[in-house]
């Protein structure tokens, strides 16, 4: 009974964005052109393409090109309401932990957050020096036409076999993949050969206009939360630690730390989850039941945007927390951010 209510509610949805898009793709309802030069990353599914790393390469591409660079998103799962511009205090409940997590790796950047993705657009016009933004999770965003549209796909996850929310995961249909100025297949193996490049192409039915590249993901060396003490990867060969992770697909991260001889204990939360005092009860639980006198709780830095924010994290897990952070490398051609921008702006 309740697959099929799913499969009802997923029929409606399907209909709804459908129809939604066919309004803004034959002009019935109008997109408008950016006031300042964009940069979007999304996906076509509900989180676990590497929205926010990939985000990060861009800003940290642009930065060093010597742009002035700004950070715009939604602020997905936050208390607040409206447009908060970020500070250096804040925090998961004020801005989303994507954009706390952005905020703290470039502390320099402009970072604000706002539904109405235009306002928040004028208010940077008006109110800084920013050339160029990134706008994170805005490829359903249809009221604003990007300068460069980019498109995450997970290798791992054909977009043609996944079903639409809420049966599935898909936030749309692969029809949205036509809108991509750049796809971006991440979490691919570091072989993936040229034949497999072009297969992917072929079976995605991409436009001659639209760029395809590939990424892996490389994991940072384990660093201590407190007090930023790195541990060589080595180290955790033989270790016993418990893995604490509220994001999309964790499996990866679980697997890493599995092929770097690590015991792993894993606690599973849903993406984007705020951790209770009911949760860290059961953190204790089962971080003291793991036998090993060098055992250490692991997470990812999405997650520990979450957790800084717990006053009420005990002790024995935030003396002994340490996150793992991943960037995207590319696999074959690298995408180069300042050339796109300017032959894009050019035409």
């Amino acid at each position: 009974m309740r697959k099929v209510l799913l499969f009802i509610l997923s029929a409606i949805y399907k209909f709804g964005v459908s129809v939604r898009n066919a309004l803004y793709d034959y002009g019935l309802v109008k997109s408008e052109e950016t006031i300042l030069p964009t940069i979007s990353v999304g996906n076509l599914a509900v989180g676990g393409t590497g929205k926010t790393p990939h985000s990060e390469f861009i800003i940290r591409e642009l930065l060093k090109a010597g742009h002035r660079v700004a950070y715009l998103s939604r602020g997905y799962m936050r208390d607040t309401k409206g447009m908060v511009v970020a500070e250096a205090s804040s925090t998961a409940a004020d801005i989303g932990d994507e954009a706390v997590q952005v905020k703290r790796k470039f502390p320099e950047l402009t970072v604000v957050v706002d539904a109405d993705r235009r306002r928040a657009l004028r208010y940077l016009k008006d109110n800084t020096k920013t050339d160029v933004v990134v706008l994170d999770d805005a490829y359903q965003h249809r009221r604003i036409i990007p300068t460069i549209n980019i498109l995450l796909l997970d290798c791992n996850y054909s977009p043609f076999e996944e079903k639409m929310l809420p049966l599935g995961r898909m936030r749309e249909s692969v029809h949205g993949i036509d809108r991509a100025d750049i796809v971006i297949v991440t979490k691919c193996p570091k072989t993936l050969k040229p034949v497999d490049q072009m297969t992917m192409r072929t079976e995605l039915s991409l436009l001659s206009s639209q760029k395809l590249y590939f990424t892996s993901l490389l994991y940072g060396k384990p660093f201590n939360v407190e007090t930023g003490e790195e541990m060589d990867e080595s180290a955790l060969a033989g270790r016993n630690l418990l893995l604490v992770t509220g994001i999309e697909r964790p499996l990866y991260l679980k697997r890493y730390l599995q092929s770097l001889g690590a015991k792993v204990e894993h606690m599973r939360f849903s993406d984007h989850h705020y951790y209770e005092d009911s949760d860290f009860e059961n953190m204790v639980r089962r971080f003291e039941d793991i036998e090993d006198e060098n055992k250490i709780v692991v997470t990812t830095e999405k997650d520990v945007a979450r957790l800084s924010a717990c006053d009420e994290m005990p002790d024995i897990l935030k003396n002994n927390l340490y996150c793992i952070s991943i960037e995207p490398v590319f696999v074959g051609n690298k995408f180069d951010v300042e050339k796109e921008l300017a032959e894009t702006m050019a035409e």
